[in-house]
């Protein structure tokens, strides 16, 4: 056995440091999430499972829900000139929630 090769027992390994990434969920990424998960019930009809998960990813985001969270997303989320019609029904409902 050569001498590079001896086996150390009596020192412990060197810390690695751990950079823990947090990762911050915005309002507008749970929106886009609660859209996705509406498109996909839609698709496959399935609408058992929809109610209690949009309970919950609602209640989780409503505290910090704002008209210019709202308008935003509905501005940036539809877009084109099929969504034209569905675009103002909704900036004029979310209008009407907040004075």
């Amino acid at each position: 056995m050569a001498k590079d090769d001896a086996m150390i027992t009596d020192e412990k390994p060197a810390a690695v440091p751990v950079i823990l990434e947090t990762k911050q969920i915005t309002v507008q990424s749970s929106l886009k999430a609660i859209v996705s998960l509406l498109e996909s019930t839609v698709k496959t009809k399935d609408t058992r499972l929809l109610a209690g998960r949009l309970h919950r990813q609602t209640a989780a985001i409503r505290s910090q829900l704002t008209n210019e969270i709202l308008s935003e997303f509905i501005s940036t989320y539809l877009s084109g000139p099929e969504a034209t019609a569905s675009k103002v029904f909704l900036m004029e409902q979310v209008r009407s929630l907040w004075p």
